[in-house]
């Protein structure tokens, strides 16, 4: 009776060592390089091995435990991978691990401690390295010169149109004013049927010319301050 029993107990060792030198076996192992990280100048390198031709998981956690990164990668028939990244993540200390399935069971490597410091910034939740900020600004501003450019461009346009549009209507109201002076008089010398002017004649004359004149003065005024906009 003491026989089998120890019998028993050896066997149930023996099997309970197997499972655990099975599961050790078949979880998946981790290294990376650096250990310390500068996100934005570094690329991070990643290997391992696991079963063969299986896919794994390689999972990055911050120290309270919450997943920031996740990636899949597959082995190769030798059980072998590994993943470059340049992924930028947040400055803090994290953990790396990695995991692979075997039927219904999912198998575990042991952590990786790592410390990420990132030549970048954080803009709403996303970071950044300070060489792509760069890029960006360079292309915010390139966009930007284009723009205003342009805009210059049709407002000088506009003026250019504007101007000459003005100068020609100074020209017209001159013509035009000219004209209707000299309309003016021949049209009260006819009245008269004598050449020149009595008084009352010359001065109803001087009254309407005096009205024609400032008549153009305002006109001439208001040229000139659409002139000065449009300088």
């Amino acid at each position: 009776m003491r026989k089998k029993t120890v019998f028993l107990m050896l066997l149930f060792l023996s099997m309970a060592l197997g499972g655990f030198a099975s599961a050790e076996e078949t979880a998946p192992t981790i290294s990376i390089s650096p250990e310390n990280y500068f996100a934005g100048e570094e690329t991070l390198y990643l290997q391992g091995r696991a079963e063969p031709n299986a896919k794994v998981f390689i999972f990055l956690r911050d120290i309270d435990g919450k997943e920031t990164k996740k990636w899949i990668v597959q082995s190769n028939s030798n059980g072998d991978w590994s993943l470059m990244s340049k992924d930028l993540v947040k400055a803090g200390e994290y953990k790396f691990f990695a995991g692979s399935q075997k039927g219904e069971e999912m198998f575990f490597s042991k952590e990786k401690s790592i410390e990420i410091f990132l030549n970048g910034i954080v803009i709403f939740g996303l970071a950044t390295s300070f060489k792509n900020l760069i890029y960006i600004l360079a292309v915010i501003l390139a966009v930007a010169a284009v723009f205003f450019g342009t805009v210059i461009f049709k407002i000088e346009k506009a003026k250019k149109r504007m101007r000459k549009e003005v100068k020609e209507a100074r020209d017209i109201c001159g013509i035009v004013f000219e004209n209707l002076q000299e309309k003016i008089k021949k049209r009260i010398e006819l009245i008269d049927s004598q050449p020149g002017f009595n008084i009352e004649e010359k001065k109803a004359f001087d009254d309407l010319n005096k009205f024609l004149n400032a008549a153009c003065s305002s006109i001439e005024k208001e040229i000139l301050d659409v002139e000065k906009l449009i300088k």
